[in-house]
């Protein structure tokens, strides 16, 4: 990750010194996000093929098709491993698989002209979820590593009522509109895109208000059971 897009002109370049961090960062973050939501069937993988797909059809609206190979075989990988891994799934992933997932779609943002935004964005509730995690995990002097407390969103979502089916297609409809917005939003990568940056920062305070609502409407149906 030698640049870094901006919506206000050119890209920014990084030093190496800056360059390896970040790209550690976004990879590590990333491969974690996707391993967090790994939490039901059929979830991480459907997240991951809605994310892969988005990332190749941008490349495509590019012609950069050498670098729009990889997320497509990356969203086969997906649908095919999705068949068995509906619920109720009879095959399951692991950590290896959601961290591989991770590592693949982390590459995908950073290939060619396919920007981080547009990775961010399709990939908006498992990122968000992961932060919000990790704050209520420091709010109360946990480890931010250390899970078993059902935290996340889907099972937040199970927890309200849901069952495991109507959460997963939630997650899937709510990818798929962000989705269908980062691709609705794109432009050539070294053009100005205010229209991203717009809705990546509505994306952002929309998804942290569903999520802080989530938590004290789950919070309350916990204390009112006990």
């Amino acid at each position: 990750m030698n640049s870094i897009a901006q919506p206000f002109g050119d890209p920014i370049d990084l030093p190496v010194w800056l360059d390896i961090p970040i790209s550690i960062v976004w990879f590590m973050g990333m491969m974690n996000a996707i391993n967090w939501v790994d939490v039901m069937d059929g979830l991480a993988g459907g997240v991951a093929l809605g994310g892969a797909m988005v990332l190749f059809a941008r490349a495509y609206l590019f012609t950069e098709y050498s670098v729009a190979l990889f997320p497509l075989a990356l969203a086969g990988v997906c649908l095919g491993f999705l068949g068995r891994n509906r619920p109720p799934a009879t095959i399951f992933m692991g950590s290896s698989g959601s961290l591989l997932l991770g590592f693949g779609l982390a590459g995908s943002g950073i290939l060619g002209g396919a920007k981080l935004g547009t990775a961010i964005l399709v990939l908006g509730v498992p990122i968000l979820d992961a932060a919000w995690v990790i704050l209520r995990r420091l709010t109360r002097g946990a480890r931010p590593t250390i899970g078993g407390d059902r935290e996340h969103l889907p099972m937040k979502l199970h927890d309200l009522g849901l069952s495991t089916g109507q959460t997963v297609l939630l997650l899937y409809f709510v990818s798929a509109v962000l989705g269908v917005l980062g691709l609705s939003l794109h432009t050539p990568p070294e053009a100005p895109s205010f229209e991203k940056l717009y809705a990546l920062v509505a994306m952002v305070l929309v998804l942290l208000v569903v999520l802080a609502a989530v938590t004290v409407a789950v919070t309350r149906r916990r204390r009112a059971t006990h």
